[in-house]
């Protein structure tokens, strides 16, 4: 379904990815993407689903145990997570990071995890408005807001 000359029926080990950043003069780290989550039963139950009639699912490391193994702490050493885009293989699990964290997200992604359409408003929706902390979370621009940037 998703690896090129695969056979029907053939499982192929696909990996999620997260990358760690760490920038030595400001002595910040920030996250791009979050991988799979261990535990899917706090995915929505759209996205549960999904994932137990299409996927096999194996972690045997999440980005927190990798940053636990590294002797970083989700809770207090993590500035910035930036999200390529909102797909259940790259959020991972937000709840993990301390009060401190800032997520950034892709623009439009506020409509798609805010609001009355959104889980748990919403029983049927793959988005769970719960997911991100509102008050810590930011969405870029458009790639046709000219205005972002400018000095």
């Amino acid at each position: 379904m998703y690896v090129t000359g695969t056979e029907k029926g053939e499982v192929q080990p696909c990996p999620t990815m997260a990358w760690l950043l760490h920038h030595s003069p400001s002595n910040t780290n920030v996250i791009f993407d979050l991988g799979l989550r261990k535990d899917i039963t706090h995915f929505p139950p759209g996205v549960q689903d999904r994932i137990k009639s299409t996927f096999t699912i194996e972690v045997k490391e999440d980005v927190y145990d990798s940053l636990r193994a590294a002797k970083i702490n989700p809770q207090t050493d993590i500035n910035t997570v930036i999200l390529s885009h909102l797909h259940f293989d790259h959020i991972g699990d937000p709840r993990h990071f301390g009060p401190h964290t800032q997520f950034v997200m892709g623009p439009n992604s506020f409509d798609l995890i805010q609001g009355p359409n959104n889980y748990p408003a919403n029983a049927d929706s793959t988005f769970n408005s719960e997911l991100f902390p509102h008050g810590r979370s930011e969405q870029l621009p458009s790639a046709t807001d000219y205005s972002f940037g400018n000095l």
